[in-house]
């Protein structure tokens, strides 16, 4: 059986019923580097007697840490308790939790190549980052038909795909906006902005009407579909995103998130970048103009797009799942023997 220790949010909650599991809760606040993690500090240990008290009920033979906050004192109570414990780092920079987790156990999974170097004196494993059966067994060909019928989109045309993650980034809503009016007159190319649910309602009032296709859409159930229809896609590069691009071999134009302090999202385009499947644009510089000048040549040449998908399949783990449960059954082995 498998159970989930996680935050008291609704969507986490949400989403782990969903999927048929039990979520448990525990106290931990969040790590922070300022005077908040004095906070977070002083609820470890209350938080780690509850994750004790929760693997006992549980009947836990293993414990599997995927970084985040709520997973230190989840990994801190296996070490108590002497269950082996499993830890993956997504970005190609650790986390907070995860630089403190691995502190408390040799078994180190890394999405990254460049991460592996980062923890020190350990001996971390190059698995991928673990993603859904419809991404890793995705097929353009297989898909592609399907993908433009249900966005309404031609077969004739280039597709760009603007998005920002789950909430939307506003940078690209407005950088999409203003591709939109700058391709208002053009009738070689489409787009599908998703602009996340906050934001659906202004970007989509803000659209200039033209010979130019948009699909404006807050959000997309099966983003498959929309790497499928995509020819070229302009968005952040959070870890899930970057390794889906890689699997599903689409060209990209990468626009890091400015604000997080160890710049995790331009060491995660990196290996994008340095394959030539991607090419890096800083947040201030993702201007309507600039990106069209950067894709532009993308668009206009299919064998470089080809050359780019070839890049990105060629750094792509789509087997990333099948290695850590492979893992994690081993050490459930293990012990039990």
């Amino acid at each position: 059986t498998i159970s989930f220790i996680g935050t008291a949010r609704a969507l986490d909650r949400a989403l782990v019923n969903a999927a048929g599991y039990r979520i448990h809760t525990t106290s931990v606040a969040p790590f922070k580097r300022d005077l908040r993690g004095i906070v977070a500090a002083a609820s470890m240990l209350p938080a780690t007697a509850q994750a004790r008290r929760i693997l006992r009920s549980e009947g836990a033979s293993v414990v599997v840490g995927m970084g985040g906050y709520p997973s230190l004192p989840v990994v801190t109570a296996a070490r108590l308790a002497r269950l082996p414990a499993l830890i993956h780092e997504g970005n190609a920079i650790p986390g907070l939790a995860n630089e403190a987790a691995a502190r408390l156990t040799t078994n180190i999974a890394v999405s990254f190549p460049e991460t592996v170097r980062l923890f020190r004196r350990r001996s971390p494993r190059l698995v991928g980052l673990p993603m859904r059966e419809a991404i890793t067994r995705f097929s353009r060909e297989a898909l592609r038909s399907e993908a433009l019928e249900s966005f309404g989109l031609s077969s004739e045309l280039s597709t760009v795909l603007v998005f920002g993650g789950s909430l939307g980034a506003v940078r690209l809503n407005e950088a999409a906006i203003g591709l939109a009016a700058r391709w208002s007159a053009r009738e070689d190319v489409q787009m599908i902005i998703v602009t996340g649910s906050a934001h659906d309602a202004d970007v989509r009032a803000r659209i200039e009407p033209g010979k130019l296709t948009v699909r404006v859409l807050p959000y997309v159930q099966r983003m498959e579909l929309a790497y499928a229809a995509a020819d070229v896609a302009v968005c952040r590069a959070g870890a899930s995103t970057v390794h889906e691009l890689a699997v599903v071999g689409l060209p990209a134009v990468l626009v890091p998130l400015p604000i997080a302090r160890r710049k995790e999202q331009h060491a995660n385009a990196r290996m994008l970048v340095d394959a030539g499947a991607a090419t890096l644009i800083e947040d201030v510089s993702a201007t309507p103009e600039y990106l069209d000048s950067v894709i532009a040549p993308i668009l206009g040449d299919p064998a470089a797009r080809a050359r780019m998908a070839d890049a990105a399949r060629s750094v792509a783990r789509p087997d990333a799942a099948e290695a850590m449960a492979g893992w994690i059954m081993s050490l459930a082995e293990a012990r039990r023997a």
